[in-house]
């Protein structure tokens, strides 16, 4: 009877230790684009989605977790474009709707993981899709929850300098600065902004390299994608703080991207399809610029 008992109560540890084993599995291959060191880059296409190229992705985003948000734009003939959010799913490699009956053109995060969307009346929207403040084309989220943002040219709203206090919204409270619209783009390295100019020249800090696009990961990497003229898509580069150079990442160029850390960035092509880089064994020498 002894050895009875203790055969059912093996066969219920090893029953239960399966799908223990496979959530741990599933954990790993949710983690694993992001957590591979390497100084050479391949890069892993995500599932391509059922409709042409002009409904494919425009923007993306990746969370301080690690999770990955991507645009899609819809175009329509009589009617205005719709943007939809999309959640990338590592483990079946496939994108999942973030919610159907919800547009927004932007995903941004802030340094504590707070979730903030840009909707279509460009209005910035907080995780609980509450109207914070409006009149922007593109924007970033200070850890104390401030708005620093780019003004879409169009809103009555004033336009701030760096050095002009914060405007605050009469609604939300909410605290924001929208600057020229002759920005190109922002991004805050570990709450720090730098900010792409009119001519695509970045902060004499970072090397006043021509970008189109800069983003910062959670461990205060710097990735950018390299202004060129009569181009469809975009060198990578990636700034090397000891050196205080940027280096060409080779394999990939695209047309937006976003940073996860040292190691990890995704980057949409001219085509809207996203890729994820991954490791090489293979050692590269950088090409710095």
């Amino acid at each position: 009877m002894k050895k009875l008992l203790l055969t059912v109560s093996l066969l219920a540890v090893i029953a239960n230790a399966a799908p223990v084993n496979s959530l741990i599995d599933n954990q790993r291959a949710q983690l694993k684009w992001r957590q591979e060191a390497t100084n050479k880059f391949n890069w892993k296409k995500t599932q391509e989605l059922k409709w042409e190229v002009v409904n494919a992705f425009i923007d993306v985003q990746t969370s301080p977790d690690g999770d990955v948000y991507a645009i899609q734009k819809l175009e329509q003939e009589l009617n205005d474009p719709k943007y939809y959010v999309y959640l990338y799913n590592a483990i079946s490699n496939t994108w999942q709707i973030y919610d159907k009956d919800f547009q927004a053109k932007a995903v941004r995060f802030n340094l504590l993981g707070r979730m903030y969307f840009l909707d279509t009346k460009n209005c910035v929207l907080n995780e609980k899709r509450q109207r914070q403040a409006c009149g922007f084309k593109d924007f970033e989220i200070y850890a104390d929850g401030k708005i620093i943002a780019i003004h879409d040219g169009v809103s009555n709203i004033p336009v701030d300098t760096l050095a002009t206090p914060y405007q605050e919204d009469p609604n939300s409270n909410a605290q924001f600065k929208a600057l020229n619209s002759k920005y190109i783009g922002l991004t805050l390295l570990q709450n720090q902004l730098i900010l792409i100019n009119w001519d695509n020249t970045i902060d004499a800090n970072y090397g006043s390299e021509k970008m189109v696009s800069i983003s910062a990961g959670v461990d205060g990497a710097l990735w950018g994608l390299l202004y060129e003229s009569n181009v469809k898509q975009y060198q990578i580069a990636k700034w090397q703080t000891i050196t205080q150079k940027w280096y060409k990442i080779e394999g990939q160029k695209g047309v937006a991207l976003s940073a996860y850390n040292e190691i990890s960035v995704a980057v949409v092509d001219e085509r809207g399809l996203l890729s994820l880089s991954s490791q090489n064994q293979l050692q590269q020498q950088a090409v710095y610029i």
